[in-house]
């Protein structure tokens, strides 16, 4: 064969398996907002089954100025077909984009959600939407400080326009978490919404085919939150292409600003038409560019690059059932990554025929963390709500990494391994008996504890420990504790980290709850270096400390553990007792 034949083959061949990523310039010319005039007719263009583009005819009605902001105007249109008027405005179809006379206008973002006689739909203006392409950067912006509880970083809600359903209000854009129960939907539905999200569970996913066709103005494009075993996504509509960089939603998915968010072309299933809000039922296919901007007035995505996703992985196994592995895609965000990876885990758990009321549950945490060791973290949970109880303490860790003030971190992969019984092991302490009131320096304290588990049965556990020498002179406490009570007392008061390290060293710390932990508590002034509280100082350089600058002086005592014993257990311990003990 001829060398410059074999040549053409092979950049053909190149050519053809870049498909998706081979875009033109569009074949159409942009019509400014001053040109649209009342009365207009034109078309919008869109998919409601598989990938194929349909358009649908609307009507011009007038043009309501400063409808989003200052100098942001939305060309308000009525649609015309009879399909259209029943379903009303449908999630999904946001920046389906709108022609007059072939000339691209801008793109169907806003409308009412509840169906009337008529459907009115608001179209953002192209030239308002062409800015949000300027920016390429791939800046993930991370906001919020550090949290030292186990709760959630509550940020600011995003406020969405049209609150009510009398007015104009962007369509929704269905964030699909496909196969998750309503029940986990509701467990992390606080944490939603504060971020102002809302999220459905509908039978959508990963396609069973490769999808194939040019990405065009018109086509159906997901946001990949997570592929694979577990999918969330939403999807919208493309509303103008040029080149390698497209447009779509005409209004904020969450207006993050600059992000990297994994972008898939989609199928729709069909749409359901729904008396309060008609939406799309969509499938995500393989990843085919990157979202880069998430503005006011829509998306910006780049065909050909990938974002970078982390690996996801759930493993569960089980003393009488096939174990079970789970893993995923998940892509990268220091607040929402977090949730969805919980969500995971807690369907991991709930959403089979081995889930039981009554669990108990022994789990292990390894997160990769882009130069730096890798993580572990191990625990037991035992009883009712044990999978809402590992999913939240995952989720916890996770935003602890994630979400603080110092360079987002790169997580390469979470790892959780389960080991689940369908038994509740639980043992409780009922009391504490201290054998002495008082205790010379270095001398040996005594405890018995009595102790119950959870089928009833009672039994004592003697634990003794040396005193040390260099306390002396003072009143102390001595505290039996299971993990949670330890890392409340551990923890509170002042606490900041002024470097990553210190985020760790806090996750790091923590206990786990198959174990009983002996502590000799003492109160004592101190101050926190660098995120570190110190104390017990000698007055003589607590009075140095003081007088230097940028220290955080802490004005109240605090406990500080001069002694710690930890006693493990083959279940979980709870209950908690604090002795008074005087060293002569």
């Amino acid at each position: 064969m001829h060398p410059k034949l074999i040549t053409f083959l092979i950049l053909a061949s190149l050519v053809l398996a870049s498909g998706l990523f081979a875009q033109s310039k569009p074949s159409y010319e942009l019509m400014r907002i001053d040109e649209v005039k009342p009365g207009m007719e034109g078309e919008w263009r869109t998919v409601v089954s598989g990938t194929e583009i349909q358009s649908f005819p609307l009507r011009v009605i007038g043009i309501a100025e400063h409808f989003v902001g200052p100098n942001q105007p939305v060309i308000i249109c009525e649609a015309l077909d009879a399909t259209n008027i029943l379903s009303g405005p449908v999630a999904g179809m946001s920046g389906s984009p709108v022609f007059i006379d072939g000339k691209l206008i801008g793109a169907y973002a806003y409308g009412y959600t509840w169906p009337k006689e008529q459907a009115i739909i608001g179209v953002t203006p192209i030239h308002n939407m062409l800015p949000v392409l300027e920016d390429k950067g791939r800046v993930i912006a991370s906001s919020g400080s550090v949290n030292t509880h186990w709760k959630s970083v509550e940020p600011k809600s995003r406020e969405r326009l049209g609150e009510y359903k009398t007015v104009l209000q962007p369509l929704p854009t269905p964030l699909i978490a496909a196969g998750i129960s309503d029940a986990t939907l509701e467990a992390f539905s606080g944490e939603l919404d504060a971020l102002g999200i809302t999220m459905m569970n509908g039978p959508g996913g990963a396609t069973s085919s490769e999808l194939t066709g040019e990405i065009e103005a018109g086509s159906a494009v997901s946001a990949i939150l997570m592929q694979g075993d577990f999918n969330f996504g939403a999807t919208g509509t493309v509303t103008h292409v040029d080149g390698d960089q497209l447009l779509a939603f005409g209004h904020p998915f969450f207006q993050w600003g600059s992000v990297e968010m994994p972008l898939a072309q989609a199928e729709i299933l069909t749409v359901i038409r729904s008396l309060s809000s008609s939406f799309k039922l969509s499938n995500m296919g393989a990843q085919v560019g990157r979202v880069y901007q998430d503005r006011l007035t829509g998306i910006a995505a780049e065909l050909g690059p990938l974002s970078p996703m982390s690996d996801f992985s759930v493993s569960v196994r089980y003393p009488d059932f096939e174990d079970k592995l789970f893993s995923a895609k998940m892509f990268r965000h220091p607040r929402l990554s977090p949730i969805v990876g919980a969500m995971a885990t807690m369907e991991a758990l709930r959403g089979g025929l081995e889930y039981s009321e009554e669990l108990t549950l022994r789990v292990k945490t390894t997160i990769d963390v882009e130069g730096y060791d890798p993580i572990e973290v191990t625990d037991i949970f035992a009883g009712i709500g044990v999978d809402s109880a590992a999913a939240f303490q995952q989720l916890a860790i996770h935003q602890l990494i994630t979400d603080n003030s110092f360079d987002p971190p790169v997580v390469n992969s979470i790892a959780v391994q389960i080991e689940s019984r369908p038994v509740t092991e639980v043992t409780y302490l009922e009391a504490v008996y201290l054998h002495e009131d008082s205790v010379q320096p270095g001398g040996t304290v005594n405890l018995t504890l009595k102790i119950k588990n959870h089928q009833g049965e009672r039994f004592s556990k003697e634990v003794s420990f040396e005193l040390p020498e260099e306390i002396r002179k003072e009143r102390v406490e001595v505290l039996v504790a299971d993990a949670i009570s330890v890392d409340q007392v551990e923890f509170e008061g002042f606490y900041t980290a002024t470097r990553f390290e210190h985020v760790l060293e806090r996750i790091e710390s923590l206990k786990s709850r198959d174990h009983i932990y002996v502590k000799l508590m003492r109160r004592s002034p101190g101050i926190s270096l660098e995120g570190q509280h110190l104390a017990g100082l000698p007055p003589s350089t607590l009075t140095l400390l003081k007088n230097a600058k940028g220290l955080k002086i802490d004005k109240d005592t605090v406990r500080e553990s001069g002694f710690e014993m930890k006693i493990p257990m083959d279940s979980e311990f709870r209950g908690s007792a604090l002795l008074p003990l005087i060293v002569e």
